[in-house]
């Protein structure tokens, strides 16, 4: 039987019953109509009337006491509006009431009475709270004025420090006084603006007996300074911070007079909550009877509705039971299993018992778990293929944002240092800075473009021959312009028993050591310390262990971030983005990196102490002896070198390249200790002297050794300061020369040599420069359409002799072959031209008929650097590939194997 065939029927018969026993119930209805009407008459007016007061009257209680103290007008006249709703109320209810019992009435009244003494004690505290507001807004003015006064006495002493740095320690106290006073006084104006918050006058009264204090510190600066109008300014501060403390005093005055007026209101709340209630007591006790009446007559009318409806429940009873079994119990099942469903239990079945619509409902209900199946399985491949792709697209823009602004951070530093710098002696330093940062960031977007290999997981390392100490030098020059803008102290301490000559992926190497120092430099505040140590742990077989470590003493990592450190997009805590800024995917690469040398990289940390990242990488060794000697020449020579420096461990480092130099090295901490080593032992050949030191700096221990030196003794000054800063104060004083922090052992050999006038003998290792020769009689064409590269071209060739003839565009470049064939000995050809790209151009000018078409050696020159590009431009006919951005030594080797012969002399 069909579902509707059951349903049908069962209900056909319900109806009928329910016809049968409506006749009956009709009497009974017309007893409740009558019972119903005496209640709407007078007992529903009435209540309701009540209950609406209590409720409103609370209401606006509960609005009283939220916006009290509120300084927002709008907030306030809603909270009147409550009060003047109550009032409406309480004149329209007892109006209407025809028989208001006596006592009932006398309770109105009071609620009436209370509620005018409830608003007057409201109006009161609002009153107060304007005049708090007033006090409030003049104590602010009172307290910018303070502040604006102090910053630029502030700024006034910073400038002269600027200008009169030698005289700088009687402007740090003066610094240090207006920067404690402002200090103090921004505290107590945070203090008194929570102790506001949190309504406690008393906490605001200790906080303004600390007021007098900072007029006290006000006026000693006063006193102290020298400048009428910085006296003025420091005056008129004081004058801000004693009326701060006379608006406080009143405003904590008025403070206590609005807390007596919220207790007078707070009683008042009390007695008309309570006068309220009674009320509504009073009002139900009233209407009570007229219920009772109304009740009875409803009672005694519906007994014959109970009963029909009472036979129509059993047996609409009865059916629902069967219909239950039949209908409901196969529904139930199956929405349980549709909650499995929605839960993702796939894996049941649904029982089919019947043949009807809930059988059919079973089967569909099957089949649709089945298809889910097999929808969620392809769903869970799909999503880790989303995953994946959108991981590695992810870190490769973090991977490319990061690596590239470190660099380009020193690029752009240097570059505006070296535009401003007045001297050659400065750009040169700057462009060497420059060089060093470029060239890293060549090596980084070299590796962005490959970023295929690494998605592909195929990250290589690319193994090269490198020095050690000058891989260290470019990143020192990466990181040593924030080092000095923040003015923290850089060590490097190199391990003699280390290689100069490795073998391994220096740019890689640079890349997580530039990584570290910036973080470093970034986590520690300004006049921090900075290490980095470089430590030889041992060789196997061919492979050399070095331990790196980068310390520093800036803000620590705790325990429980340092397990988070090493995973990508991870940084310390939340807060660290906001306030430093960066990707948090650095240490992860830096990670990835190490595990290719075949090393491990881990951090010690204390919060607050510092923080220490070590590193262990293996790299390889020249097979030939990698240790040189960097200056034979000092070697036997008896030079006595003297080292003043006040921090232990740069002297100690010092003296271990002192012996892996070869020179005999004596230390002091300060300039006293070194006057009296050059009593004992006598005058030195060579005086290290750093600059900033306590008690006799650098300079004054020149002027006295250059005084009491018979001989002619030469000074060189060691700082982490530019030496513009210093340069004209060191020269009055006779300083010879300068050597900017960290120290490394090459560039003291090299200022001791020239410092003494000693000979260099470089050795057959040295790396010589490449080298030229001149092509003057030889023609060469460049095809490329950017200006600005064929000037680069142009400048660059320049000292060579070789004559340069430019084209536009290919099209260009084949008409001037075209037209003298024999004019040109060789063709640079760029790939990406318009009207004619380098392809095309090089196989037309492969298709001339004349002699020189098939041999003229032609070179690409691009940016596109990938290995399907070089055999693009072999394929097209042309020779060699130069890739974009030029290196020289590149462009020369190529004009040796091309043009080299008996025109090409030496230069």
């Amino acid at each position: 039987m069909k579902l509707w065939a059951k349903l049908g029927a069962s209900f056909g018969l319900v109806i009928a019953i329910m016809v049968i026993l409506s006749l009956y119930v009709m009497s009974g209805l017309e007893g409740v109509r009558s019972g119903s009407e005496i209640i709407a008459k007078y007992y529903m007016p009435e209540v309701r009337g009540i209950a609406h007061i209590e409720r409103t009257i609370l209401a606006a209680v509960s609005a009283m006491n939220q916006y009290a103290g509120t300084r927002d007008r709008k907030q306030w006249d809603s909270a009147w509006d409550k009060l003047r709703i109550a009032f409406g109320y309480l004149d329209e209810v007892s109006s209407a009431s025809e028989s208001m019992p006596a006592e009932l009435a006398q309770a109105f009244a009071r609620v009436k009475t209370t509620l005018v003494a409830y608003r007057q004690a409201c109006g009161n505290t609002h009153e107060i709270m304007g005049k708090m507001i007033n006090i409030i807004i003049r104590m602010e003015k009172a307290a910018d004025g303070f502040i604006n006064s102090m910053n630029i006495v502030a700024n006034a002493h910073k400038a002269d420090v600027e200008r009169q740095r030698s005289h700088a320690g009687v402007k740090f106290d003066l610094i240090k006084q207006d920067h404690d006073a402002m200090t103090l006084f921004n505290h107590l104006r945070f203090q008194f603006a929570r102790a506001l918050s949190l309504d406690d006058p008393d906490m605001a009264e200790k906080v303004m007996e600390n007021v007098p204090t900072v007029i006290s510190m006000t006026g000693k600066l006063a006193t102290d300074l020298q400048d009428k109008a910085l006296q003025n300014l420091v005056k008129d501060a004081a004058d801000s911070a004693r009326s701060f403390l006379g608006h406080g005093d009143a405003c904590m005055h008025l403070w206590r007079e609005r807390h007596k007026a919220d207790a007078e209101r707070s009683a008042l709340q009390n007695t008309l909550i309570t006068a309220t209630r009674r009320v509504s007591a009073l009002g139900i006790e009233n209407t009570t009877s007229l219920s009772v009446r109304a009740a009875d007559t409803i009672a005694q009318l519906s007994l014959r509705l109970q009963i029909g409806l009472l036979l129509a429940v059993c047996i609409a009873t009865v059916f629902a039971v069967l219909l239950t079994r039949a209908i409901t119990r196969p529904m139930q099942q199956g929405v349980g299993f549709a909650a499995d469903l929605a839960a993702g239990r796939l894996d049941k079945t649904l029982d089919i018992t019947s043949r009807d619509e809930v059988g059919e409902l079973a089967s569909a209900l099957n089949s649709m778990a089945a298809i889910l199946r097999q929808k969620m399985e392809d769903l869970s491949h799909a999503r880790e293929e989303a995953l994946r792709a959108s991981s590695a697209k992810s870190d490769f823009l973090a991977n490319m944002s990061h690596e590239i602004r470190t660099p380009l951070n020193a690029i752009i530093g240097m570059t505006t240092i070296g535009r401003d710098a007045a001297d050659m002696e400065k750009k040169n330093y700057a462009f060497e800075k420059i060089d060093g940062a470029s060239t890293h960031l060549l090596g980084v977007i070299n590796d962005i473009l490959d970023m295929s290999k690494i998605e592909a997981g195929k990250f290589d390392l690319s193994f090269t021959e490198f020095s050690f100490e000058k891989m260290l030098q470019k990143v020192v020059n990466v990181v040593n312009f924030r080092v000095e803008e923040k003015r923290q102290s850089f060590t490097v301490h190199i391990d003699e028993k280390i290689p100069d000559i490795l073998t391994g992926d220096d740019q890689r190497l640079t890349q997580v050591i530039a990584n570290l120092l910036s973080n470093a430099v970034k986590f520690t505040p300004e006049g921090g310390a900075i290490r980095l140590k470089a430590q030889h742990e041992g060789e196997e077989g061919d492979d050399v262990i070095l331990r790196i470590e980068v310390s520093d003493n800036g803000i620590g990592i705790s325990a429980e971030q340092q397990t988070r450190l090493f995973q990508a997009f991870q940084q310390a805590e939340s807060g660290t983005v906001r306030k430093f800024g960066g990707t948090g995917l650095g240490l992860a690469i830096s990670r990835s990196i190490i595990n290719l040398m075949g090393g491990n990289i881990w951090v010690e940390s204390v919060p607050y102490q510092g923080t220490s990242f070590f590193f262990t990488v293996r790299l390889g060794r020249r097979t030939a002896s990698s240790h040189k000697d960097m200056a034979p020449g000092l070697r036997g020579a008896g030079i006595r070198v003297l080292v003043v420096d006040d921090m232990p461990d740069l002297l100690e480092y010092f003296a271990i390249m002192a012996r892996q130099i070869g020179f005999v090295c004596d230390t002091a901490l300060s300039g006293q200790e070194a006057l009296d080593r050059i009593t004992q032992n006598g005058p030195y050949d060579l005086y290290f002297i750093d600059w900033n030191m306590p008690c006799m700096d650098g300079m004054e221990l020149t002027r006295r050794i250059k005084a009491n030196t018979s001989a002619s003794p030469v000074v060189v000054m060691i700082s982490a300061t530019e030496w513009s800063v210093l340069e004209n104060e060191a020269k009055s004083a006779g300083v010879d020369a300068f050597l900017a922090k960290p120290l490394f052992p090459s560039v003291i050999a090299d200022c001791i040599i020239q410092c003494l006038g000693l000979a260099r003998d470089t050795g057959a290792e040295e790396e010589q420069p490449a080298a030229r020769a001149s092509f003057a009689g030889r023609h060469a064409l460049l095809a490329e359409d950017v200006d600005i590269n064929r000037e680069i071209i142009l400048a660059l060739l320049e000292s060579t002799d070789l004559i340069i003839d430019c084209a536009e565009n290919g099209a260009e470049a084949v008409r001037m072959f075209s037209a003298a064939p024999a004019r040109y000995d060789m063709i640079f050809m760029d790939v990406q031209m318009p009207e004619m790209d380098g392809y095309e151009a090089t196989r037309r000018i492969r298709a001339l008929d004349v002699p020189q078409a098939g041999t003229i050696p032609i070179v690409a020159m691009t940016a596109n650097v990938f290995r399907e590009d070089v055999d693009k431009c072999l394929a097209a006919g042309m020779n060699g590939h130069v890739g974009k951005p030029i290196n020289l030594d590149e462009i020369l080797e190529i004009l040796h194997k091309y043009l080299a012969g008996p025109e090409a002399l030496p230069l």
